[in-house]
């Protein structure tokens, strides 16, 4: 049985996966927390050009919250406007697999 510092790593560790495979499509990871003591709770903003995308889990209340903004020069990402709010379930990563099939439609269109 795995202790509580294994599956720590692990959850860090699939962010990382992501990371990687986002930067397959030229996809940079700008932020990222991650909050593993609080179920699992985590946010990222993704980049690509002029675009940003943010992804909200919240393992609390099992929901997943994305939102789009441009990027103007010289400037972080500040116009957020709400995609979609969904009851996602993070238990076999779902969360996670979401947010990159998301940011992958999202990116190479």
């Amino acid at each position: 049985m795995k202790c509580a510092s294994e599956h720590s790593a692990e959850f860090v560790g699939e962010f990382a996966q992501l990371a990687a495979a986002l930067a397959s499509i030229d996809v940079v990871i700008a932020q990222l927390r991650l909050d593993y003591s609080t179920f699992g709770c985590w946010s990222l903003v993704a980049t690509k050009r002029e675009e940003a995308v943010r992804i909200v889990y919240d393992g609390r209340e099992s929901y997943v919250t994305t939102e789009v903004s441009p990027i103007r020069k010289f400037s972080f990402p500040n116009e957020w406007v709400h995609v979609e709010t969904k009851g996602i379930d993070n238990r076999n990563s779902e969360a996670l697999a979401y947010a990159e099939s998301f940011l992958k439609k999202r990116f190479t269109v």
